[in-house]
């Protein structure tokens, strides 16, 4: 009886620790971010508190480069990287929106990908780097002259790789296997692709998460990375993973660890229904350059769009559509990436657009005059965002 109580009371004191310690990890992590509070949702008709530039590609159309649905665009010496993720193909395009060439193929051999969910560009090494979810590999091409250079297979599960300078590697880790190192969210490995660091333990472990493809952003020199259902965006390294800001929207709340796991069956059950029910936000995107953020969120079925002013410190929040009337553009599909040192790139479908404009829809002057050569089955329009 006497081994028992002691059993008792030495368990309860690691329960007492284990919450302690995380109440104090929370606390240090409250207290060592920023807070970005972008401020309460504005209506089209809200003077935003932001100013904005929209510049327009309108990307060339031919049976060599159709694009079903662009998932993703990187930005390298005038040179446009658009993943098309539906199709499974990567083309590239001039800063004028003229088709230069398919990058590798679909396939299964060398320099071929089956299901490329990702591209990471490393400027200092002229590389141009795609995830192929399918074979788990990740595959390297010059981002010059577009040839294959090299590929080599993960040892984990990802969507997202950022490849740095010294060749280490940044990554989203996918594994569903909830041991070790995998029941973290991000992991840093050699050029060997061997784990050597882990950050962010998953307390919420679930294989229906519904998360953006690509959850690091690089700013200049610097990493970002964010994980579902939280507010908090890190600053990640090799050797370091720290807590910088705190995105706020408005009265828009994220969903608790507690609540996500009670929804779900522990993780076993889809949960998405409930949550889009719940009000909370439900899926959660954010894009980061030198000057800016901009975020694409879910809560209920509604779509919204966040912009911030690093340097202001100022935002704003729209719903998708209100914020595209607000700009004149009649309608965005969600971000696509950030491109350059302050731009956004934003998708808008020429057929949508060609029904707005038969409906008298009043467009700004850049893009009333590309949709004079625009017919509804041309390839997307993309939207070059400034935030000011």
């Amino acid at each position: 009886m006497k081994t028992r109580t002691l059993l008792f009371g030495f368990a309860l004191c690691l329960a007492i620790i284990s919450c302690t310690q995380k109440k104090e990890k929370d606390n240090m992590q409250a207290i060592n971010t920023e807070c970005l509070d972008f401020g309460r949702v504005k209506t089209g008709s809200d003077r935003p508190s932001l100013q904005y530039k929209t510049e327009f590609i309108k990307l060339e159309t031919s049976d060599s480069c159709l694009i079903t649905n662009v998932g993703q665009i990187e930005y390298k010496n005038d040179t446009l990287f658009v993943l098309d993720d539906a199709a499974m193909k990567l083309l590239a395009f001039d800063r004028q929106g003229r088709f230069l060439q398919a990058i590798g193929q679909k396939g299964n051999g060398p320099g071929e990908y089956a299901l490329p969910v990702s591209i990471f560009l490393n400027q200092h090494k002229a590389a141009l780097y795609v995830i192929d979810a399918a074979q788990q590999k990740l595959i390297e091409y010059d981002a010059n002259t577009f040839a294959y250079r090299k590929e080599c297979k993960l040892p984990f599960t990802s969507s997202c790789v950022c490849v740095m300078d010294n060749d280490q590697h940044l990554a989203w880790n996918d594994t569903q296997c909830q041991d070790g190192e995998t029941s973290f969210y991000f992991l840093t490995t050699n050029a060997d692709l061997d784990v050597e660091n882990h950050y962010v333990e998953k307390e919420f472990k679930s294989g229906y998460i519904m998360a953006p493809s690509v959850s690091m952003f690089k700013s200049g020199q610097h990493v970002y990375a964010y994980t579902p259902f939280s507010p908090v965006i890190y600053e990640l390294t090799t050797d370091e993973c720290r807590p910088v800001y705190n995105v706020k929207y408005g009265s828009y709340e994220f969903p608790s660890v507690t609540y996500m796991n009670e929804i779900s069956n522990q993780g076993t059950s889809s949960y998405f229904h409930k949550l889009e029910a719940s009000g909370m936000i439900s899926y959660n995107k954010i894009l980061g350059n030198n000057h800016s953020l901009l975020t694409c969120f879910m809560a209920r079925t509604s779509k919204y769009i966040g912009c911030y002013n690093l340097q202001t410190k100022t935002g704003d929040i729209y719903l998708l559509e209100d914020f595209a009337r607000t700009l004149q553009c009649g309608q965005f599909e969600y971000a696509a990436t950030s491109i350059e040192t302050d731009r956004f790139a934003l998708v808008m479908i020429p057929s949508v657009l060609k029904q707005l404009e038969a409906e008298k829809y009043a467009y700004c002057d850049g893009l009333k005059n590309i949709l004079e050569q625009t017919s509804e089955e041309d390839n997307p329009i993309i939207c070059l965002l400034t935030i000011k």
